[in-house]
């Protein structure tokens, strides 16, 4: 999903861009000389995102011209002539190791390496590589969906040089027109550090019965400044196997954080994870939502019961009078006020996230 995103990004940027994926392991004796078929994943790659809502290019007639596809078995050579190459492989430690070996036999000179790691440690992944790759290695994190989301976290390493921190910062920002933010290479970073712990805050006073989904979604959304999607809808979008993922990183790596316990998440979504309910990308499972058509073709949309963790049906035209009393305000940050002073999980959560923050100053940036 990411490495398609950032590829739509470029092409729409203008930059003449190579796109490539793993082989499919399971090709037949015929398809192992079909180029088609070993191009099948990043073949699919690629539609997801023309078929992405909203849009992940901004002309596909242009962009697309712009895009060459290929496989990691038959095209990584086509890599040394790449002036930026983005790793968005698993994260898996060792399997980006493994990449950055194959790497660094092929860049050439001068050529930044960067990886889209959403919280693995940089000095970790650029173990054994040379000089050289060091010097020009970093993470350069985007946030899903790519095109819109502003941010684009930065975490150099001790060896990365001072050039290629400075073109990155200015190519970010007039090229790709994001908001480069420089991390530190702290478990996690910046966004889903404090990111995470609200969602996993959240997920603990949904389970206590504090608020319902539906409202919690319709209060952290416009009111709060933030997407529709809000809280357990960009669960659903992001992935909560992703989540899931974040989660237990930093459990284990933050054992110091005073926050710890809260990355232990609660026994309805470890159930969610057992069910492959991980969002969007699982339709037939869901996540915290289901949406589908009935046989007779009519769309719906269910929320998880965390009781239970089954889909029940909900009315998506409810009001709430925590979410009403918002929209008497012209501001985010009256309409903020308002949910703090009125609604408990609104005032809870906000609470964690401002106190948990501070308190990364400046651990994390």
């Amino acid at each position: 999903i990411m490495g398609g995103g950032i590829a739509a990004l470029c092409a729409s940027a203008g930059i003449k861009t190579l796109l490539l994926d793993i082989a499919p392991f399971d090709l037949t004796d015929a398809e192992k000389n079909d180029k088609k078929a070993k191009n099948r994943i990043v073949q699919a790659g690629l539609d997801a995102q023309l078929k992405a809502k909203p849009a992940a290019f901004m002309n596909k007639n242009v962009d697309l011209t712009l895009i060459e596809l290929g496989n990691l078995t038959d095209d990584f050579d086509k890599l040394k002539d790449c002036d930026i190459i983005f790793e968005v492989v698993v994260e898996n430690l060792k399997i980006k190791q493994d990449l950055f070996a194959r790497l660094e036999k092929v860049m050439k000179p001068g050529a930044i390496i960067a990886s889209n790691t959403s919280g693995l440690p940089l000095e970790k992944m650029a173990e054994g590589r040379g000089k050289e790759f060091k010097e020009h290695f970093l993470i350069l994190h985007f946030f899903n969906p790519v095109r819109y989301m502003k941010i684009l976290e930065c975490i150099a390493m001790p060896e990365t040089s001072k050039e290629v921190c400075d073109f990155i910062s200015k190519w970010g920002e007039q090229t790709l027109g994001k908001g480069v933010v420089w991390g530190k290479d702290t478990p996690n970073f910046i966004g889903n550090r404090i990111g995470v712990e609200l969602i996993c805050e959240a997920f603990k006073l949904i389970d206590k019965g504090m608020i319902t989904i539906p409202e919690a979604d319709q209060l952290f959304g416009k009111p709060m400044g933030m997407p529709g999607t809000a809280i357990f809808g960009l669960a659903d979008f992001v992935g909560n196997d992703t989540i899931h993922h974040i989660a237990d990183n930093s459990y284990d790596l933050l054992t110091k954080d005073e926050y710890r316990e809260i990355y232990k998440y609660p026994a309805f979504f470890k159930k969610m994870m057992d069910e492959h309910k991980y969002g969007n990308k699982t339709k037939d499972a869901g996540g915290f939502y289901l949406s589908g058509k009935t046989p007779d073709g009519k769309k719906f949309k269910k929320v998880l019961d965390p009781k239970t963790g089954q889909h029940i049906d909900f009315d998506m035209k409810a009001t709430y009078p925590s979410v009403e009393a918002t929209k008497e305000f012209k501001t985010t940050g009256e309409k903020m006020k308002c949910a703090f002073k009125n609604n408990e999980f609104a005032r809870t959560l906000l609470s964690s996230m401002c106190v948990y923050s501070a308190n990364r100053i400046p651990e994390i940036c």
